[in-house]
């Protein structure tokens, strides 16, 4: 069980970095192109090794003993996470889901992000938070949110398929993918940092403008309001819903009609859409 005190060395360490996100100048990181887009959002990345069977990848360890699972059938990747419980994002998750990404990108003509049953992410793994220093904090809080940008200029079509609740991370995750479909039934999708006593980063809060819908930013974002799917498609984290064994059937059908698309199209015209958002998101990460 998490001490009263680690609970408050924890919201401590991450106010101090998100306070640190909000106060850094808003200066313009203008790419000359899509390409140089996608070449910064991927530089440095190692593709890790693909399993044995042809269109099979697999990479990190959970439960089952892979924490990420890359299967491909007619172009579409279907990436999944699954760490045996809440799909929490801490290094073990990005050194899996990093490398997945980026190999699906060279040999995918769409990709479908998802996770466990019942559960797409959960948001931060707040137990390796509680136990590291500010500057450790710093470190995975900025990773995730290169993850996030990595996601909203994803070079492919990208569509989510929420298998359950998408809470924090989760849900910036939603809002980064380009199509959104989630489970219906009990599950809740929300950003609840207010909640807990935090501040959304920088890469959060300009995602969340670009995405939600204008009225529900109070609610959604000051106010912590967690939704059920119908909700989330009204307020902006989810295009669709669907009854839960559909949904990654439905964000497939989905992601191969996009798949058809012309693809470098598709991408330059994606960056020029959110270009003022992820050049906010970039100038919150730059050292």
């Amino acid at each position: 069980m998490t001490s009263p005190t680690e609970t408050r060395f924890h919201r401590r360490s991450l106010r101090r970095l998100w306070k640190f996100s909000t106060s850094r100048p808003k200066s313009s990181v203008m790419a000359s192109s899509p390409r140089c887009l996608w070449r910064q959002d991927y530089a440095g990345l190692a593709f890790a090794p693909t399993g044995s069977r042809s269109g099979s990848g697999r990479t990190g360890r959970g439960r089952t003993g892979m924490i990420v699972n890359t299967e491909i059938t007619d172009g579409v990747a279907v990436i999944t996470m699954d760490d045996g419980k809440a799909n929490a994002i801490g290094h073990e998750m990005l050194d899996a889901l990093e490398p997945a990404l980026a190999k699906a990108a060279e040999t995918a003509r769409a990709v479908v992000l998802t996770g466990r049953k019942g559960v797409f992410c959960g948001g931060f793994d707040l137990k390796t938070m509680q136990g590291a220093t500010p500057d450790e904090v710093d470190r995975l809080v900025r990773r995730g949110g290169r993850m996030i940008q990595t996601l909203y200029g994803y070079p492919k079509p990208l569509v989510a398929a929420a298998s359950g609740h998408g809470i924090a991370l989760g849900a910036l995750m939603l809002l980064a993918c380009d199509t959104r479909v989630g489970a219906g039934g009990d599950f809740r999708y929300g950003l609840n940092e207010t909640a807990i006593g935090l501040e959304l980063p920088v890469f959060g809060l300009a995602l969340a403008r670009d995405r939600l819908a204008q009225a529900e930013m109070t609610p959604a974002v000051i106010q912590a309001r967690l939704y059920d799917a119908a909700g989330a498609v009204a307020a902006g984290y989810l295009d669709e819903a669907a009854a839960p064994d559909a949904v990654i059937g439905r964000a497939v059908e989905i992601a191969k009609a996009l798949g058809e698309l012309p693809s470098a199209t598709y991408h330059a015209t994606k960056i020029n859409c959110r270009r003022e958002t992820m050049n906010t998101i970039a100038a919150s990460l730059a050292d």
